[in-house]
């Protein structure tokens, strides 16, 4: 039996397909069991830090998991980005720190894509404390952004863990901060990519777990 443990920020991220099975609740934890051999473990974190990194810890403390798989949305910083593609992470940053992720899962993880519909990047993604409206401060080398994923992935490697980490782009981000109504800006610009984005990480889904 493959446990995988998944954690994701919101419940909208929540892939389609995934929705269309059914769950038990156990300690709080979504429990889907896709297939005989397949179970997932989703727990749903919240934004930031804190509550990436107190959830990932709590799943691993209640479930014996083969892999954490961190799914979620991101702004993208690359040269001809496009909402929908997937970033599949090979390193995290967060401030000075960086993290290598499992070179097999990722791996894994470009090859289902290769033979799928879906435009895909491996490469960086930098972790922030905030929401993020343009491309100043982000490192050169970096594809993406959240507030999340190298948290989830710290947390992991300190007890053992690999994580994947893949994010669908649902956001570009522009080279200069916007001067006013940045939360309004936020929400426009979720609202705006959201279903495209919405589409290809269920894409990503289906084509990872052979669904």
């Amino acid at each position: 039996m493959t446990e995988i443990g998944m954690i994701i920020a919101l419940e909208c991220e929540i892939p389609k397909t995934l929705r269309r099975y059914k769950f038990r609740e156990e300690k709080e934890f979504r429990i889907y069991q896709l297939r005989k051999n397949l179970k997932i473990i989703l727990d749903i974190s919240g934004y930031g830090k804190r509550n990436a990194s107190e959830k990932t810890e709590r799943l691993l403390d209640n479930f014996d998991v083969d892999y954490i798989i961190n799914l979620g949305y991101s702004g993208a910083s690359y040269p001809g980005a496009k909402i929908g593609d997937i970033v599949i992470a090979s390193k995290a940053k967060y401030l000075k720190n960086m993290i290598e992720l499992d070179a097999e899962l990722i791996k894994a993880a470009a090859s289902k894509l290769t033979s799928g519909n879906n435009t895909y990047q491996v490469g960086t993604i930098q972790v922030f404390d905030r929401f993020i409206f343009s491309k100043k401060g982000i490192s050169k080398d970096v594809l993406a952004v959240d507030m999340e994923s190298f948290f989830v992935a710290h947390l992991a490697l300190q007890k053992g863990v690999k994580t994947l980490i893949v994010r669908s782009i649902s956001d570009i981000l522009s080279g200069k901060e916007p001067s006013c109504f940045h939360n309004l800006i936020v929400r426009y610009k979720l609202l705006k990519g959201f279903k495209k984005a919405s589409q290809a990480l269920d894409d990503f889904f289906k084509v990872f777990f052979q669904l």
